[in-house]
């Protein structure tokens, strides 16, 4: 740790080297430093970023240790003015976006900000970040008043969220347009499956059942974690469905309480009913 804060790589490189050194070893009480502080803290925080590209290729470097008092690597780079190490840090895959975007946004810093909500690692699963990126939004709004670093980050994360809802509702969309491409882009762009329309309706599933859009109503069951509600089956079943009926009573844990013979019998009377309309429809009997 002492060669991490005075800077002496060379030390620091040694030392990687011992048998057993413990890279994420925190420091006491007893010690001049702050309780549970590591050596990438210590250099992120100092800004010596030779030192910082050494320790993050050590094995089993933990970019996401904290200190005791909550703080990570990153947090103490952002703290202390070193924009360069926090930018290296946040490179190293398995780091917490969301922490750093929450702390990130709380002290003002935009082009952080910016760097993050632009980074794949939060675009790929963006949805997931969406508590995050408002609780990132409401410290921003809290603190707000006379910085101006702070309004622009609370703009920057507006748009974050306006962006994640719009995913939802194009995905919805597309799904009842049958547009299987769509879907799939949507879907890897971060979209919820599982989102509901602004006033509660219908999912995307429901709205692909409802459609007769097998082949989305395949793409949207092998999402993990699909919610499938009765009004998806019942969609199936009154609209004449019958494939869409079979892909869904075949879905696992679906919720669905309906013994096999049930199911089937189900079918049996969806094909019935719906040749039974066709035929009356052929033959001009309403």
């Amino acid at each position: 740790m002492l060669a991490a804060k005075n800077g002496h790589t060379k030390t620091v490189v040694r030392l990687l080297h011992v048998p057993g050194i413990n890279v994420n070893a925190q420091s006491t009480e007893s010690t001049n430093t702050p309780q549970g502080i590591t050596a990438l803290m210590i250099a992120a925080g100092a800004g010596h970023s030779e030192i910082l590209e050494r320790l993050l290729q050590a094995p089993g470097i933990d970019v996401n240790v904290q200190d005791g008092d909550g703080n990570t690597a990153f947090m103490h780079a952002i703290d202390n003015g070193h924009d360069d190490t926090a930018q290296m840090l946040l490179q190293v895959s398995g780091i917490d976006v969301n922490a750093a975007l929450i702390h990130t946004a709380c002290v003002g810093k935009t082009a952080i900000v910016r760097m993050i909500l632009d980074s794949d690692k939060i675009q790929v699963g963006l949805k997931n970040n969406l508590p995050q990126i408002k609780r990132a939004y409401d410290g921003a709004y809290n603190l707000s008043y006379g910085h101006a670093g702070r309004r622009e980050c609370m703009a920057l994360l507006s748009d974050a969220i306006s962006k994640i809802n719009s995913l939802d509702r194009d995905l919805r969309h597309a799904a009842r347009d049958g547009k299987t491409e769509d879907v799939a882009r949507l879907l890897a762009a971060g979209a919820d499956v599982n989102a509901r329309s602004p006033l509660g309706c219908d999912r995307a599933l429901q709205l692909a059942v409802c459609y007769g859009h097998t082949e989305v109503v395949r793409q949207l069951l092998a999402v993990p974690g699909i919610h499938v509600d009765p009004i998806a089956w019942t969609y199936a079943f009154v609209n004449g469905h019958t494939e869409i009926l079979r892909l869904i009573f075949a879905m696992p844990d679906i919720g669905i309480v309906i013994d096999a013979k049930t199911r089937e019998l189900l079918l049996q009377q969806e094909e019935s009913y719906w040749q039974l309309k066709r035929w009356k429809r052929e033959n001009g009997i309403l």
